[in-house]
């Protein structure tokens, strides 16, 4: 008789590569039932609602993950030092969800008014104010240049996710290298691109 972790590990095995594919509206609990070679009333058993699937899943990731960044950021530490160790945090956030990133961006894409209610539920937007008073607190002193703050959001987060939903492009045609020592040095580049944007000794 199979166990119940490996019938709940079934189960999250279905429910990422459905979320992924057709995105969390247009997945249905008899997708993930039909997906996980289950009856709809034993997934039923496991997961009453898709939405607390989709909290095992993916809400417990990020809820543990927030308040360790936020922790990061608020050290009395330079920002671009914050800035690394935060880079360290999601890196190994990714390497232990490499679907993650996929179904972020695709959620982006298919339905952003869904993907900003999630957020509010996990408290993400919470932690995004969060970050922008951190931001701009460090301006004020003259820590780090006074520049938009979309401007450190997306220049961090787009170096940084992007080997992460280009990887099999990365390592199968632009790479000889392992990808763990690619991010290794991809990370010094995140942070040279940081400085050039934000360390105030900078100035070209």
């Amino acid at each position: 008789m199979e166990s119940n972790e490996n019938i709940e590990q079934r189960i999250h095995t279905a429910a990422r590569k459905l979320f992924i594919e057709k995105g969390y509206l247009n997945t249905n609990m008899s997708d993930i039932a039909v997906e996980a070679g289950i009856k709809r009333p034993t997934l039923h058993y496991y997961f009453r609602t898709k939405e607390r699937l989709f909290q095992s899943i993916y809400g417990n990731i990020l809820q543990a993950v927030i308040p360790r960044i936020h922790g990061i950021l608020s050290q009395d530490i330079p920002f671009i030092d914050r800035l690394s160790d935060v880079t360290d945090e999601y890196f190994a956030l990714f390497r232990k969800n490499p679907d993650l990133p996929q179904f972020i961006i695709g959620e982006i894409q298919r339905d952003i008014n869904h993907l900003i209610v999630i957020a509010k539920q996990l408290g993400v937007d919470e932690y995004i104010l969060k970050i922008k008073a951190v931001c701009l607190d460090d301006m004020e002193k003259g820590a780090i240049k006074t520049v938009p703050v979309q401007d450190i959001f997306l220049t961090f987060y787009s170096l940084m996710l992007f080997p992460f939903l280009t990887k099999n492009l990365v390592t199968h045609l632009l790479i000889d290298e392992r990808f763990e020592d690619f991010l290794k040095e991809w990370k010094q580049n995140i942070m040279r691109q940081m400085r050039h944007l934000l360390d105030t000794n900078d100035r070209k």
